[in-house]
């Protein structure tokens, strides 16, 4: 069982020790667990200081337990994050956790002001992000040679094609179909970059279209039935609810009821 008080009396350098941390956050990352995240990260950011070889060693595990602790994080450490490590969040397994989970939990803790000016933020933070994520080069424009494949030349490749478009949905689907950098892609990296832009149009939509709510919410209508929306989606419909007592006496009120008619037979009987 790994213990992070006794952390410190181990070399963190040692290949034994480094397989148990990765086995640990893996652990972490398949459960969502935010407080172990948050506290293993802090812990190693403090190692890494003191030695460039731990550095080396936990340059990417230590990213990989902050987005696990995001909610956790404050925002400028959030947006540092995403702008110098968002590329570790699209090797999560995505059946677990998707990038935009991890954005909707930071998002969901602000107040419409807040959550627009962070949205502006993590846009930002994303374009310039230098994270190679894919291993062909990429053709944008007219400009010569290609480009290195990182998050930020994504953005500018996908950028380019939106103009003019304003519905995000059709326009994302559109740059799937006929882009000629997604064609050269194996499909791993297609759902990665397919993952990257839905994170990239979600923080780009208002908070006021129902598309781009950072929370599942629950639509009732007249008739008492009800819908879960999530990303502007029905993902689930709820019947009436049903009043399970109606016409259903408890023991006091049959035991009562009984002794009612009991009398009014008897009286009956009398006449």
């Amino acid at each position: 069982m790994f213990n992070l008080s006794d952390l410190s009396q181990k070399n963190l350098a040692d290949s034994a020790i480094n397989l148990e941390i990765k086995e640990e956050t893996e652990r972490i990352v398949r459960q969502f667990d935010s407080k172990n995240a948050l506290a293993l990260s802090r812990y190693l950011k403090s190692k890494v200081s003191e030695s460039a070889e731990i550095d080396l060693i936990y340059k990417e595990i230590i990213p990989q337990l902050e987005f696990i602790a995001i909610g956790l994080l404050k925002t400028s450490e959030v947006l540092n994050l995403i702008k110098e490590h968002f590329g570790v969040t699209l090797n999560f397994p995505f059946d677990i956790i998707t990038p935009l989970d991890l954005v909707r939990i930071k998002l969901l803790e602000n107040s419409f002001i807040d959550d627009e000016l962070l949205r502006e933020g993590i846009s930002q933070a994303l374009k310039d992000n230098e994270n190679i994520v894919t291993k062909n080069l990429l053709e944008i424009g007219d400009r010569p040679g290609g480009m290195k494949p990182t998050i930020k030349n994504w953005l500018l490749d996908y950028d380019s094609r939106l103009m003019d478009k304003s519905d995000r949905s059709i326009a994302r689907t559109e740059y799937f179909i006929n882009s000629p950098n997604i064609s050269k892609l194996s499909t791993e990296e297609k759902e990665k970059i397919k993952q990257l832009i839905t994170v990239y149009d979600f923080v780009n939509t208002s908070s006021l279209i129902p598309s781009a709510y950072a929370g599942d919410y629950l639509v009732h209508w007249p008739n008492d039935c009800g819908f879960i929306i999530s990303q502007g989606e029905t993902i689930a419909s709820l019947p009436p609810i049903q009043d399970t007592n109606l016409g259903v006496l408890s023991e006091e009120e049959e035991a009562k009821t009984s002794f009612e008619e009991k009398y009014l037979e008897e009286e009956s009987d009398d006449e």
